[in-house]
């Protein structure tokens, strides 16, 4: 056996911890929630969270970065299309 498979949950281990484990989520795990579509970040609140409601843990530490940064985050992807809007001005301009 390599010193490196060490380093390597083996299968056993591995559906201990997705069945088992708490989770505990830093504020940019959360803030990436952002970057994706209400339909995905629905799916994986609704399918994902769901099936771990009682092994999720929220430091309150992740929740106050969570608050204090969430707002910009949430603005950026609208920040960064109409920059792109002003840069190529024959893109027509629409509401966003």
């Amino acid at each position: 056996m390599s010193p490196i498979t060490n380093y390597y949950p083996n299968d056993d281990e591995i559906n201990k911890l997705l069945y088992e484990a708490v989770i505990v989520f830093d504020a940019s795990a959360l803030l990436e929630l952002y970057h994706y579509t209400s339909k995905t970040q629905k799916s994986i609140i609704d399918d994902i969270f769901a099936h771990l409601k009682n092994r999720l843990w929220l430091p309150h530490q992740v929740m106050a970065e969570y608050l204090k940064n969430r707002e910009n985050v949430a603005a950026k992807p609208t920040q960064s299309y109409i920059g792109l809007i002003q840069t190529f001005p024959v893109i027509k301009k629409v509401e966003i």
